[in-house]
Protein backbone atom coordinates (compact mmCIF):
# COMPACT_ATOMS: atom_id res chain seq x y z
CA UNK A 1 0.00 0.00 0.00
CA UNK A 2 3.08 2.26 0.83
CA UNK A 3 4.35 1.38 -2.57
CA UNK A 4 0.94 2.42 -4.41
CA UNK A 5 0.91 5.90 -2.87
CA UNK A 6 4.09 6.47 -3.80
CA UNK A 7 3.92 5.61 -7.14
CA UNK A 8 0.96 7.44 -7.51
CA UNK A 9 2.51 10.58 -6.30
CA UNK A 10 5.81 9.86 -8.19
CA UNK A 11 3.39 9.67 -11.53
CA UNK A 12 1.55 13.06 -10.47
CA UNK A 13 4.90 14.69 -10.13
CA UNK A 14 6.13 13.52 -13.36
CA UNK A 15 3.23 14.77 -15.04
CA UNK A 16 3.38 18.46 -13.44
CA UNK A 17 6.81 18.88 -14.11
CA UNK A 18 7.29 16.85 -17.82
CA UNK A 19 7.92 19.72 -19.56
CA UNK A 20 8.95 22.50 -17.24
CA UNK A 21 12.46 21.34 -17.04
CA UNK A 22 15.15 20.40 -19.88
CA UNK A 23 17.82 17.60 -19.66
CA UNK A 24 18.28 18.39 -15.59
CA UNK A 25 16.28 15.89 -13.43
CA UNK A 26 13.27 17.85 -11.89
CA UNK A 27 13.77 17.78 -8.20
CA UNK A 28 10.43 16.00 -7.52
CA UNK A 29 12.01 13.24 -10.13
CA UNK A 30 15.11 12.56 -7.99
CA UNK A 31 13.29 11.97 -4.69
CA UNK A 32 11.51 9.56 -6.38
CA UNK A 33 14.35 7.91 -7.76
CA UNK A 34 16.19 8.41 -4.63
CA UNK A 35 13.72 7.03 -2.11
CA UNK A 36 13.01 3.91 -4.80
CA UNK A 37 17.08 2.90 -4.46
CA UNK A 38 17.27 4.00 -0.54
CA UNK A 39 15.27 1.01 -0.39
CA UNK A 40 17.64 -1.49 -1.53
CA UNK A 41 14.94 -3.61 -3.32
CA UNK A 42 15.25 -3.96 -7.15
CA UNK A 43 11.92 -4.38 -7.73
CA UNK A 44 10.97 -1.58 -6.49
CA UNK A 45 13.96 0.18 -8.12
CA UNK A 46 13.30 -1.21 -11.45
CA UNK A 47 9.52 -0.67 -11.48
CA UNK A 48 10.45 2.94 -10.86
CA UNK A 49 12.83 3.72 -13.18
CA UNK A 50 10.51 1.91 -15.93
CA UNK A 51 8.04 4.23 -14.99
CA UNK A 52 10.17 7.03 -15.10
CA UNK A 53 11.78 6.29 -18.69
CA UNK A 54 7.82 5.85 -19.51
CA UNK A 55 6.67 9.35 -18.86
CA UNK A 56 10.42 10.90 -19.50
CA UNK A 57 11.46 9.01 -22.48
CA UNK A 58 14.19 11.96 -23.49
CA UNK A 59 15.72 11.74 -19.65
CA UNK A 60 17.01 8.22 -20.05
CA UNK A 61 20.44 8.84 -20.03
CA UNK A 62 19.95 11.53 -17.73
CA UNK A 63 18.05 9.15 -15.22
CA UNK A 64 20.53 6.26 -15.70
CA UNK A 65 23.19 8.52 -15.12
CA UNK A 66 21.26 9.71 -12.11
CA UNK A 67 21.10 6.58 -10.58
CA UNK A 68 24.90 5.47 -11.14
CA UNK A 69 26.16 8.06 -9.14
CA UNK A 70 23.65 7.50 -6.21
CA UNK A 71 25.58 3.65 -6.45
CA UNK A 72 28.65 5.60 -6.70
CA UNK A 73 27.71 7.30 -3.37
CA UNK A 74 26.46 4.36 -1.27
CA UNK A 75 29.90 2.32 -2.21
CA UNK A 76 31.30 5.70 -0.64
CA UNK A 77 29.84 5.49 2.21
CA UNK A 78 29.85 1.57 2.59
CA UNK A 79 34.03 2.26 2.57
CA UNK A 80 33.37 4.83 5.01
CA UNK A 81 31.78 2.62 7.67
CA UNK A 82 34.32 0.18 7.30
CA UNK A 83 37.08 2.43 7.59
CA UNK A 84 35.32 4.03 10.73
CA UNK A 85 34.66 0.40 12.64
CA UNK A 86 38.84 -0.68 11.87
CA UNK A 87 39.63 1.46 15.21
CA UNK A 88 36.34 -0.53 17.06
CA UNK A 89 38.12 -3.98 15.88
CA UNK A 90 41.57 -3.18 16.50
CA UNK A 91 40.35 -2.00 20.26
CA UNK A 92 39.00 -5.62 20.94
CA UNK A 93 42.15 -7.10 19.14
CA UNK A 94 43.94 -5.26 21.49
CA UNK A 95 41.46 -6.26 24.96
CA UNK A 96 41.54 -10.05 23.47
CA UNK A 97 45.76 -9.60 23.44
CA UNK A 98 45.28 -8.07 27.14
CA UNK A 99 43.39 -11.23 28.49
CA UNK A 100 46.13 -13.44 27.29
CA UNK A 101 48.27 -11.76 29.92
CA UNK A 102 46.45 -14.10 32.48
CA UNK A 103 47.34 -17.55 31.81
CA UNK A 104 47.24 -20.66 33.75
CA UNK A 105 47.16 -24.31 34.58
CA UNK A 106 45.34 -26.68 37.07
CA UNK A 107 46.41 -30.76 37.64
CA UNK A 108 44.50 -33.26 39.48
CA UNK A 109 45.48 -37.04 39.54
CA UNK A 110 43.64 -39.24 42.25
CA UNK A 111 43.75 -42.66 43.20
CA UNK A 112 40.86 -44.54 45.70
CA UNK A 113 41.20 -48.22 46.15
CA UNK A 114 38.85 -50.66 48.16
CA UNK A 115 38.87 -54.21 49.32
CA UNK A 116 41.77 -56.23 50.08
CA UNK A 117 43.73 -53.04 50.37
CA UNK A 118 42.67 -49.54 51.18
CA UNK A 119 44.85 -47.02 49.81
CA UNK A 120 44.15 -43.30 48.81
CA UNK A 121 46.51 -40.75 46.75
CA UNK A 122 46.16 -37.44 45.62
CA UNK A 123 48.40 -35.16 42.67
CA UNK A 124 47.30 -31.24 42.33
CA UNK A 125 49.20 -28.64 40.81
CA UNK A 126 48.62 -25.16 39.30
CA UNK A 127 50.23 -22.12 37.81
CA UNK A 128 49.43 -19.01 37.43
CA UNK A 129 51.19 -16.44 35.50
CA UNK A 130 50.33 -12.80 35.02
CA UNK A 131 52.25 -9.73 32.61
CA UNK A 132 51.78 -6.47 33.21
CA UNK A 133 54.22 -4.83 30.77
CA UNK A 134 58.28 -5.31 31.75
CA UNK A 135 56.58 -7.20 35.15
CA UNK A 136 55.86 -10.79 35.41
CA UNK A 137 54.78 -12.82 38.35
CA UNK A 138 54.87 -16.38 38.59
CA UNK A 139 52.92 -18.45 40.61
CA UNK A 140 52.81 -22.00 41.32
CA UNK A 141 51.78 -24.47 44.02
CA UNK A 142 51.55 -28.19 44.76
CA UNK A 143 49.73 -31.06 46.81
CA UNK A 144 50.67 -34.58 47.35
CA UNK A 145 49.40 -37.03 49.95
CA UNK A 146 49.41 -40.82 49.97
CA UNK A 147 47.34 -42.72 52.84
CA UNK A 148 47.47 -46.96 52.75
CA UNK A 149 44.40 -47.70 55.03
CA UNK A 150 45.03 -45.46 58.77
CA UNK A 151 49.00 -45.28 57.84
CA UNK A 152 50.30 -41.46 55.82
CA UNK A 153 52.73 -42.51 53.54
CA UNK A 154 53.55 -39.08 52.09
CA UNK A 155 52.18 -35.30 52.53
CA UNK A 156 54.14 -32.55 50.79
CA UNK A 157 52.69 -29.28 50.21
CA UNK A 158 54.61 -26.81 47.55
CA UNK A 159 54.57 -23.09 47.18
CA UNK A 160 56.74 -20.66 45.10
CA UNK A 161 56.01 -17.01 43.80
CA UNK A 162 58.71 -15.25 41.30
CA UNK A 163 58.10 -11.65 40.78
CA UNK A 164 60.35 -10.74 37.34
CA UNK A 165 61.23 -6.97 35.68
CA UNK A 166 61.74 -8.44 32.37
CA UNK A 167 65.10 -5.77 31.10
CA UNK A 168 65.33 -7.23 27.28
CA UNK A 169 63.14 -9.77 25.58
CA UNK A 170 65.58 -12.14 26.59
CA UNK A 171 66.68 -10.91 30.22
CA UNK A 172 64.89 -10.70 33.79
CA UNK A 173 65.88 -9.90 37.30
CA UNK A 174 63.70 -11.23 39.65
CA UNK A 175 62.80 -11.90 43.75
CA UNK A 176 61.40 -15.45 44.58
CA UNK A 177 59.95 -16.77 47.53
CA UNK A 178 59.50 -20.68 48.00
CA UNK A 179 57.51 -22.43 50.59
CA UNK A 180 57.77 -26.13 51.27
CA UNK A 181 56.52 -28.58 53.64
CA UNK A 182 57.28 -32.30 53.68
CA UNK A 183 57.57 -33.79 57.86
CA UNK A 184 58.40 -36.99 55.53
CA UNK A 185 61.78 -35.74 54.20
CA UNK A 186 62.80 -34.75 57.81
CA UNK A 187 61.05 -31.05 57.57
CA UNK A 188 58.58 -29.17 58.95
CA UNK A 189 58.86 -26.64 56.55
CA UNK A 190 61.47 -24.63 54.62
CA UNK A 191 61.11 -21.22 53.33
CA UNK A 192 63.49 -18.90 50.72
CA UNK A 193 63.86 -15.73 49.93
CA UNK A 194 65.69 -14.86 46.51
CA UNK A 195 67.16 -12.32 44.40
CA UNK A 196 68.54 -13.19 41.07
CA UNK A 197 68.84 -12.79 37.43
CA UNK A 198 67.76 -15.13 34.20
CA UNK A 199 68.22 -15.34 30.60
CA UNK A 200 66.23 -17.50 28.20
CA UNK A 201 69.58 -18.96 26.52
CA UNK A 202 67.47 -20.11 23.54
CA UNK A 203 64.35 -19.41 21.97
CA UNK A 204 62.82 -21.22 19.04
CA UNK A 205 59.37 -22.04 17.98
CA UNK A 206 59.49 -25.48 19.44
CA UNK A 207 61.94 -24.88 22.34
CA UNK A 208 63.14 -22.96 24.83
CA UNK A 209 65.83 -22.85 27.44
CA UNK A 210 66.39 -20.90 30.16
CA UNK A 211 69.17 -20.32 33.25
CA UNK A 212 68.93 -18.59 36.16
CA UNK A 213 71.10 -17.64 39.19
CA UNK A 214 70.48 -16.76 42.78
CA UNK A 215 71.45 -15.29 46.27
CA UNK A 216 69.26 -15.71 49.56
CA UNK A 217 68.51 -16.98 53.00
CA UNK A 218 66.90 -20.06 53.90
CA UNK A 219 64.72 -20.89 56.74
CA UNK A 220 64.26 -24.64 58.33
CA UNK A 221 62.50 -25.94 61.24
CA UNK A 222 63.68 -30.15 61.77
CA UNK A 223 60.48 -32.71 62.63
CA UNK A 224 63.13 -32.92 65.82
CA UNK A 225 61.86 -29.14 66.64
CA UNK A 226 65.52 -27.83 65.71
CA UNK A 227 65.59 -24.69 63.27
CA UNK A 228 68.41 -23.88 61.09
CA UNK A 229 69.21 -20.92 59.31
CA UNK A 230 71.22 -19.98 56.67
CA UNK A 231 72.52 -18.02 53.42
CA UNK A 232 72.02 -20.21 50.02
CA UNK A 233 72.60 -20.25 46.35
CA UNK A 234 70.65 -21.65 44.03
CA UNK A 235 71.00 -22.50 40.51
CA UNK A 236 67.83 -23.47 38.16
CA UNK A 237 67.15 -24.72 34.28
CA UNK A 238 64.48 -24.79 32.19
CA UNK A 239 63.67 -26.67 29.18
CA UNK A 240 60.45 -26.66 27.57
CA UNK A 241 60.31 -28.76 23.83
CA UNK A 242 57.24 -28.51 21.54
CA UNK A 243 57.60 -32.29 19.88
CA UNK A 244 54.58 -32.10 18.19
CA UNK A 245 51.09 -30.28 17.91
CA UNK A 246 49.99 -32.21 20.77
CA UNK A 247 53.04 -33.70 22.40
CA UNK A 248 55.10 -31.35 24.75
CA UNK A 249 58.06 -32.48 27.03
CA UNK A 250 59.03 -30.22 29.90
CA UNK A 251 62.28 -30.65 32.25
CA UNK A 252 62.85 -28.35 35.39
CA UNK A 253 65.83 -28.90 37.70
CA UNK A 254 67.25 -26.84 40.53
CA UNK A 255 69.90 -26.60 43.27
CA UNK A 256 70.28 -24.51 46.50
CA UNK A 257 73.41 -24.68 48.45
CA UNK A 258 73.04 -23.80 51.94
CA UNK A 259 75.31 -24.22 54.66
CA UNK A 260 72.98 -27.31 56.34
CA UNK A 261 72.54 -28.49 53.19
CA UNK A 262 72.61 -29.21 49.36
CA UNK A 263 69.00 -29.52 48.18
CA UNK A 264 68.53 -30.25 44.64
CA UNK A 265 64.65 -30.63 42.61
CA UNK A 266 63.91 -31.59 39.19
CA UNK A 267 60.52 -31.93 37.47
CA UNK A 268 60.20 -34.44 34.16
CA UNK A 269 56.76 -33.94 32.60
CA UNK A 270 55.12 -35.21 29.27
CA UNK A 271 52.20 -33.56 27.87
CA UNK A 272 49.66 -34.54 25.71
CA UNK A 273 46.65 -32.25 24.31
CA UNK A 274 43.57 -33.63 24.33
CA UNK A 275 41.68 -31.08 23.44
CA UNK A 276 42.55 -27.02 23.04
CA UNK A 277 42.87 -26.59 26.80
CA UNK A 278 42.51 -30.06 28.25
CA UNK A 279 45.78 -32.53 28.25
CA UNK A 280 47.13 -35.61 30.24
CA UNK A 281 50.39 -35.61 32.05
CA UNK A 282 53.03 -37.41 32.69
CA UNK A 283 55.29 -36.33 35.15
CA UNK A 284 58.64 -37.82 37.82
CA UNK A 285 59.82 -35.53 40.82
CA UNK A 286 62.99 -35.82 42.12
CA UNK A 287 64.98 -34.21 45.66
CA UNK A 288 68.18 -34.82 46.71
CA UNK A 289 69.08 -33.53 50.29
CA UNK A 290 73.02 -34.43 50.54
CA UNK A 291 72.54 -34.02 54.41
CA UNK A 292 69.51 -35.71 55.07
CA UNK A 293 67.89 -36.36 58.56
CA UNK A 294 68.93 -39.31 60.70
CA UNK A 295 66.41 -42.23 59.74
CA UNK A 296 65.57 -40.39 56.08
CA UNK A 297 66.68 -41.47 52.76
CA UNK A 298 68.25 -39.13 50.70
CA UNK A 299 66.28 -39.15 47.47
CA UNK A 300 62.45 -38.97 47.23
CA UNK A 301 60.87 -40.15 43.69
CA UNK A 302 57.47 -39.42 43.06
CA UNK A 303 55.34 -40.83 39.53
CA UNK A 304 52.38 -38.81 39.05
CA UNK A 305 49.45 -39.28 35.89
CA UNK A 306 47.40 -36.11 35.64
CA UNK A 307 44.80 -34.64 33.58
CA UNK A 308 45.04 -31.30 33.14
CA UNK A 309 43.30 -27.65 32.20
CA UNK A 310 45.32 -24.60 30.72
CA UNK A 311 43.06 -21.06 30.69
Amino acid sequence: MHYIVRMSLFGIALTVSAHAFGAELPNTLKEALSSAHATGNEFVLSATLAQAKTMQPQLSGTIDAYIQSLNTTKQTASAEELAALAPSAGKAREETKKEKDWKGSVELGANYQRGNSEEDSLHFAGTLDYLLGKWENIFKASADSAKQSTTRLSEEYRANNQLRRNLTDRDYVFGELDYVNDRFSGYNYRVSELLGYGRKIYVSDTMELVGEAALGARQSELTDGSDESTMVGKMKGTFDWKMTDTLSFQQEMGTEIGGDAVISHSHTGLKSSLSEALYLKLGVDVEHIDDAAPGRKHIDTKTSLTIGYDF
